[in-house]
């Protein structure tokens, strides 16, 4: 008595589709992960961008605290931008 018996090989429709005409992808499914990612990373994005663009204010604003900036480290001794400029653009 044989009571095993030879798995049936079961035909590949994985790159067919319901009429038997093969497709390129066959039953790809995109996961929902992929969409959950993708979403975290639009939403990083637009608010990077949303973000950037509160924080920028007038280049008048801009100049005067640099220009601020600039003082104090010269009051302080420490203002060696030309000086580090020159040296660096001497091998531009």
């Amino acid at each position: 008595m044989d009571t095993m018996r030879a798995p049936r090989r079961r035909e590949s429709r994985q790159f067919q589709n319901e009429n038997g005409v093969g497709t390129l992808f066959g039953d790809f499914r995109i996961s929902p992960r992929v969409f959950r990612e993708a979403g975290v990373i639009i939403f990083g994005a637009l608010l990077y961008f949303l973000v950037r663009g509160l924080m920028e204010t007038s280049v008048g604003l801009a100049t005067a605290h640099a220009e601020t900036l600039i003082d104090i480290e010269r009051a302080l001794g420490i203002f060696h931008e030309p000086a580090m400029q020159a040296f660096v653009m001497q091998w531009d």
